[in-house]
């Protein structure tokens, strides 16, 4: 992937934001129609729209959206029912969606808005629709010099395996008592922020690799690893490229070996975590980057300034930004991708299957891959520590029962009195006997209480209806897609 210095600042755009009556409405008060869209060039205007707001306005008829995969991205308030693709245009509305508990006042979400622009105007960027367009714009305002990723000897990674989620020792259920969440702070942007990285890549002995390692550079590991029995298991599997979306879909749930020889390549973050508890590693091949350079370092001292601004919308878009960048390394253009358009008519859900246009961009999974298992090994040094404190844990957060020595760097982002857990992206925390919040992915957050509360009920008839026959199903654990190697001492009866 290759990553370029601005040659000039880009131009400030105007900022809209799209009112519950579908209308535009920019930062000096104008409201905008359909029509007025084509007095802009695209850039000019960056419109955006609360996720709530798109929802609604497309079941009644207004409007369409766009989804990636199952992530909604982008709302416009005209539909294009014969385009096979989606033509970008200047009113195109970028859906944002907040925490619940945030005030969506029209004027106090514009407001902030204007506030998050003028931070990266100030940082020689601009904004667009997505956190991540906009974080490569900032990179490309603070980097002095081309980026490139994945030069020389390139270590074999062909894919980003991405963030880790969990469940505790006592699977899904409802927990009280003292309840915590623990959070690390800009996971994954100040790890970026402060990598030595230059793109070029040396096979190195494991003791070199090991200096470089220290000094804060990626190395990439083939190794073979011993694990003794753990409750949870210290290195995720390895994946095979899949056929379709729906293969790819079940080929990317990684599993994490609790016990046996495995062999793959991890970086030295997560096999050094695993030697912590117990593994025993054998290294066979190491790949180090042998630089001091801190390329992302300016650019995330940029986003250390945008996390403090005064409005809470406008930390939160910032710190979106800083999250995002590690993202759009591991875009992939050959990946299997699905978008989809869904528009309402007369009370009915339509959606249309559109063209992906992919970009040229080769990915840079070893940047990407090194700044995930960093984090995905800070994660497991915690979920080692809690072990049966755990409830359960999502990337770089975990919630957990109790209190037990935490390790550095992680600070309390919620404290509540009770938590209803269906999976690590679905559940509901009480912080008082009748004040709760629910936490639902893919869900606006005005439709998740309603919908967690079917779930919990079905899950609660599960549990009194449940039979007490034992699971007779086929034990599957061999089947995982990280490559056992067999045991040289086993001989047959």
């Amino acid at each position: 992937m290759l990553i370029e210095p601005f040659k000039n600042p880009p131009r400030t755009p105007k900022i809209a934001l799209v009112n519950d009556e579908g209308i535009f409405v920019d930062e000096n008060g104008t409201a905008y129609n359909v029509n007025n869209e084509y007095k802009f060039r695209l850039g000019e205007i960056v419109a955006f729209i609360l996720w709530d707001t798109a929802m609604a306005l497309t079941r009644s008829g207004h409007g369409e959206i766009l989804r990636w995969n199952t992530k909604d991205i982008r709302w416009r308030s005209t539909k294009y029912p014969d385009e096979d693709y989606w033509k970008p245009r200047p009113f195109d509305a970028g859906i944002i969606q907040f925490p619940v508990g945030f005030d969506f006042r029209f004027e106090h979400v514009l407001e902030q808005l204007i506030e998050y622009r003028d931070w990266l105007v100030s940082e020689g960027a601009k904004p667009h629709c997505s956190s991540g367009s906009t974080s490569i714009s900032l990179l490309r305002a603070k980097l002095d010099h081309k980026l490139i990723t994945g030069l020389g000897a390139n270590p074999p990674i062909e894919y980003t395996r991405g963030g880790r989620t969990l469940m505790g020792l006592e699977g899904k259920g409802k927990f009280e008592g003292q309840i915590i969440h623990w959070d690390l702070p800009a996971a994954y942007a100040s790890t970026i922020g402060n990598i030595c990285y230059n793109g070029s890549w040396e096979v190195r002995p494991f003791n070199s690799a090991i200096k470089a390692y220290n000094h804060g550079a990626p190395v990439f590991c083939s190794a073979r690893v011993n694990i003794p029995g753990l409750s949870f298991g210290p290195l995720p599997e390895t994946i095979r490229s899949a056929a379709n979306p729906l293969e790819g879909a079940l080929l990317n749930r990684f599993g994490y070996a609790k016990d046996g020889e495995i062999e793959g390549i991890w970086t030295l973050n997560e096999l050094f975590a695993a030697e912590e508890v117990g593994c025993k590693i054998t290294p066979i091949q190491c790949w180090a980057m042998l630089t001091g350079e801190k390329p992302f370092l300016p650019w995330w001292k940029a986003i250390e300034r945008g996390r403090e601004l005064q409005g809470e919308i406008s930390r939160s878009l910032a710190k979106r930004v800083g999250n995002a960048l590690w993202g759009m390394f591991c875009t992939d253009g050959n990946a299997k991708t699905k978008k989809v358009i869904v528009h309402c008519e007369n009370g009915k859900t339509k959606t249309r299957r559109i063209n992906f246009r992919r970009n040229g961009q080769k990915p840079g999974h070893d940047l990407a891959e090194a700044i995930s298992s960093s984090v995905r090994a800070k994660l497991y040094q915690h979920v080692v520590a809690a072990n049966s404190h755990l409830i359960c844990g999502h990337t770089d957060g975990i919630w957990v029962k109790g209190k037990y020595d935490v390790p550095d760097g992680w600070r309390i982002k919620q404290l509540a009195k009770r938590i209803d857990v269906i999976d690590p992206q679905t559940f509901r925390y009480y912080i008082g006997q009748k004040t709760s919040y629910v936490v639902m992915a893919g869900i606006p957050p005005k439709l998740a209480p309603e919908k967690f509360e079917k779930k919990w009920n079905k899950y609660e008839r599960s549990i009194t209806t449940k039979s007490d026959v034992p699971d007779v199903r086929e034990n599957r654990r061999n089947k995982r897609r990280v490559r056992r190697v067999p045991d040289p001492d086993y001989l047959p009866e």
